[in-house]
């Protein structure tokens, strides 16, 4: 093998160990990145604020579904109560 051979099998062979480390950083980023995302998502709001609601109102309640959607709707949704029993959790207001 000639000097120059060598030196160009060498300089190849450096850059495709170099290539694969890149790609395997960027693929465990990517799927850290993605695994970390699954565990820290939290109930919506309006899911948060719905069973807060149903709580409240306990089982005492004789309305029908439809009535109790309304007056959550009507009564609870934005209101000063709603707001309230979310900071009494820790919870930030969208």
């Amino acid at each position: 093998m000639t000097k120059e051979y060598k030196k160009a099998a060498l300089g190849c062979l450096i850059t495709s160990g170099l290539f694969l480390l890149f790609a395997l950083v960027i693929i465990l980023l990517l799927t850290s990145c993605s695994a970390t995302k699954q565990e820290t998502q939290l109930p919506e709001r309006p899911e948060i604020s719905w069973e807060i609601f149903q709580k409240l109102k306990g089982c005492k309640s004789t309305k029908s579904h439809a009535e109790l959607l309304n007056e959550y709707l009507d009564t609870w949704r934005g209101s000063a109560e709603e707001e309230k029993a979310f900071m009494d959790l820790g919870l930030e207001l969208n």
